[in-house]
């Protein structure tokens, strides 16, 4: 059973690393995949918390604060150092294929679970949830927003797509817990 899903994790992993590759594709998942890439997006939100929320931003963006953080001690920290997957493009791993990776971009030694992607999924499972109400585009949009995300890592050779699924799960797991915790203290604190 483990081999079936380790042979078929490796199979999807070739097919978007190898067979959908394109110079338009590769130029488009380096942007995705860079953190910097998507600070105005951060800033954007930012403003309209604080527009919409006034004090009440304050402590959505010290929950998001948590959120991230807590992703990232997690899945680097706590389950990379643990499981001891190595990342696809590693000289440990025999594929049978060479991984095609972009110019510039190293490989770190673990992969699962993908910062990345508990970073992004938490954020839109995190924000979907406090938004829901008013517009449920808030969490669809930030489903798809986040899955672009994991699918570049995977094709630029970074992330195995469960090391992606991994770090989402972590992720949703994690922004059901901040979102709790949130909503408890603006409840407590009647703002």
């Amino acid at each position: 059973m483990i081999e079936t899903i380790i042979q078929w994790d490796r199979s999807l992993f070739r097919i978007i690393n190898q067979d959908l590759y394109s110079d338009a594709m590769d130029f488009i998942m380096k942007y995705l995949s860079e953190r910097w890439f998507w600070l105005p997006l951060y800033l954007l939100l930012i403003i309209y918390l604080v527009y919409f929320f006034r004090i009440k931003a304050l402590w959505i963006i010290g929950a998001t604060l948590l959120l991230v953080a807590s992703s990232d001690v997690i899945s680097s920290q706590v389950i990379k150092k643990s499981v001891e997957r190595y990342r696809p493009c590693r000289e440990e791993v025999d594929l049978g294929f060479e991984v095609r990776l972009l110019p510039g971009h190293g490989c770190s030694e673990y992969g699962f679970v993908s910062s990345h992607a508990a970073n992004s999924f938490g954020l839109a499972v995190f924000f979907g949830l406090l938004f829901y109400k008013q517009n449920k585009w808030w969490l669809w949009g930030g489903l798809i927003w986040a899955s672009v995300i994991g699918f570049s890592r995977i094709y630029l050779g970074q992330h195995y797509p469960l090391d992606i699924v991994g770090g989402a799960l972590l992720g949703g797991a994690l922004a059901f817990f901040w979102h709790k915790i949130l909503m408890m203290i603006l409840k407590h604190k009647e703002l």
